[in-house]
């Protein structure tokens, strides 16, 4: 009876500055010199460990072949210990002069991970994008500066997706789109089964996280964001999405916290710290999609501080549990449809 063969180790295709392109290049004595080229050299369920330098993308990166990990020279290291332009990165950009009008790398395969890169200097879009049509994503320990979008997640939710310990800092860049106001995550597609934690937002201009499902309905669903720092932030941003959990979050200091903007059903805003906002606490209403968001607990969260509001939860009629906004007080719940309530700033009704 025939012994099979042990399998083979998965293929590490390296890449440095001082390598160069050509075929059979990988190995650590011979790497490749770019990652467009190391991605054409690599098999499905290998590795392209990129050491640290800078790589200028001329057209987008779109990754099809599954569970193929990339690692930059800070691969395993957190994100939110580094500093945007420090030493050692491996850096991901582009240029003004040849703009790739997409994003720099756009995954569309399953099982893919990204760890220990810094993506900088996309004007026309994100770091970093993957599609709805695939799962299972891994996007970690990476900075993600001045784009005009930090990271642009998509996912069918067939298998978990995890983006953890990224820094997102100052992704503003409009000089190709004056006007446009960057967010550190954004998406309007299908986005299921995912985890955003231990991430940090800094000076995003428009919000730390933007995840907007209008346009599959009930495709954006089972998200976590939890135990991230988005001090200074504008408010996460929720549209036409169900099953969400908001914890542990720090929101000190910015606009205001968490905005519920319509169609928003089975969210839980547990256990954040929110304070020192301008604009108030957590804003539900339906601003952005006209259907009444239902199932909205919001339990245990510090709140306080919260600037030219008067109260720290606004909501115009909603289906809502609240409890605890206000350092654990007794159990109240907010205004069911239809119901009277104060009217605060902008014309919205205050509970």
């Amino acid at each position: 009876m025939g012994i099979a063969p042990p399998a083979a180790a998965a293929t590490v295709i390296n890449v440095a500055t001082t390598g160069a392109d050509a075929p059979g290049c990988g190995p650590v004595a011979a790497p490749c010199a770019s990652v467009p080229f190391a991605y054409n050299e690599a098999a499905p369920g290998g590795t392209v460990r990129v050491q640290a330098g800078t790589c200028v993308m001329t057209t987008p990166l779109v990754i099809r072949k599954a569970a193929l990990h990339f690692e930059g020279a800070r691969a395993g290291v957190d994100a939110r210990t580094r500093t945007p332009g420090g030493p050692g990165e491996t850096v991901i950009t582009t240029t003004l002069n040849t703009p790739i009008q997409e994003d720099m790398w756009i995954a569309q395969a399953n099982g893919v991970s990204i760890d220990g890169f810094t993506f900088t200097g996309n004007a026309d879009g994100a770091g970093v994008s993957t599609s709805e049509n695939f799962s299972g994503y891994q996007v970690k320990n990476n900075i993600f500066s001045n784009n005009l979008k930090g990271f642009a997640p998509s996912s069918n939710g067939a298998i978990a997706s995890v983006f953890q310990q990224n820094l997102f800092f100052n992704n503003n860049s409009s000089t190709l789109h004056p006007g446009a106001q960057g967010d550190g995550v954004f998406t309007f597609r299908p986005l299921a089964n995912a985890t955003f934690s231990n991430n940090k937002f800094q000076d995003n201009g428009n919000s730390p996280i933007n995840i907007a499902g209008g346009e599959v309905p009930g495709a954006t669903k089972n998200i976590a964001t939890n135990d991230n720092s988005m001090d200074g932030e504008f408010p996460v941003v929720f549209v036409a999405v169900s099953d969400v959990v908001v914890t542990r979050n720090s929101m000190i200091g910015g606009f205001s916290g968490v905005q519920v903007s319509g169609a928003c059903h089975n969210i839980a805003i547990t256990h954040n710290v929110i304070a020192d906002k301008t604009h108030g606490g957590i804003l539900l209403f339906t601003g952005f999609a006209a259907v009444t968001n239902t199932n909205i607990t919001i339990e245990d969260n510090t709140i306080e501080r919260t600037g030219t509001l008067g109260h720290q939860v606004v909501s115009e009629p909603a289906r809502a549990i609240v409890v605890g906004e206000h350092h654990k007080p007794p159990h109240r719940t907010a205004p069911r449809e239809g119901s009277s309530a104060e009217e605060g700033p902008d014309g919205r009704e205050q509970a």
